[in-house]
């Protein structure tokens, strides 16, 4: 299983791209998060005909704002005639990405297919919803092959709720892949000294910002420092 960040950046972080991200497993490759700034990126690194499936983990504009135009590309400009297939959470979300998606398709379900989340062996979601922004829904995911775990927070200001997930999981490899940010975000965001008690137990790697702006007793490795976790 591998996983490959198309950018890291925060909402305002346009020159390191909306954090997203491609997983590659069991042969085949999961977008996260398709952001205001993703599809240039994915265009660019001719891989928008990879992508088999996509999951959302909220619809703030950073996180789903290319999403129809990637879905554009697939239906009109690609050599692969097969629709990608949005994953969903709970029939909740469905309804709130399909809405989201017709005012530039109109008719979703012409670029995409649409199934639930348990449809895909080792994929699954942790509901965060209200943990970034108030009202909101959004979503952790986490993938799973073989004795490897995956975890990607997506936007979230508390992050006990996911550590307790993998507190209660058993694999030989767990990886998170944390947002992060280093001023006090007022609980939207996760401040950096929030992960560090998990640093002892867990491989951690932070995104969703600037790392300029990362300050010295920073002790969170930045997927944009890892060469090996960039697309």
């Amino acid at each position: 299983m591998q996983i490959k960040f198309i950018g890291t950046g925060g909402a305002f972080d346009h020159e390191y791209g909306n954090s997203s991200a491609l997983v590659s497993m069991s042969g085949k490759h999961i977008l996260i998060d398709c952001g205001y700034n993703v599809y240039p990126r994915l265009a660019e690194k001719q891989v928008v005909d990879l992508i088999d499936y996509i999951v959302i983990t909220h619809l703030h504009d950073d996180h789903a704002g290319s999403l129809a135009t990637a879905l554009l590309h697939r239906k009109h400009r690609s050599a692969v005639h097969i629709k990608p297939t949005i994953l969903y959470p709970n029939e909740e979300f469905l309804a709130d990405v399909q809405a989201f998606l017709a005012f530039s398709l109109l008719k979703p379900d012409n670029y995409a297919h649409f199934a639930p989340i348990q449809s895909v062996q080792g994929v699954g979601a942790i509901e965060t919803t209200n943990l970034h922004a108030v009202g909101m829904k959004s979503f952790a995911y986490y993938f799973r092959e073989n004795d490897e775990l995956i975890l990607y927070s997506g936007d979230i200001g508390q992050p006990e709720l996911l550590f307790e997930f993998l507190g209660r999981q058993q694999a030989g490899s767990i990886r998170v892949f944390h947002e992060m940010c280093f001023a006090n975000a007022d609980g939207v965001h996760t401040h950096y000294k929030k992960l560090i008690p998990y640093l002892k137990q867990y491989e951690i790697y932070a995104y969703h910002l600037n790392p300029q702006m990362a300050p010295a007793d920073n002790p969170i490795p930045l997927v944009y420092h890892q060469p090996a976790f960039m697309l």
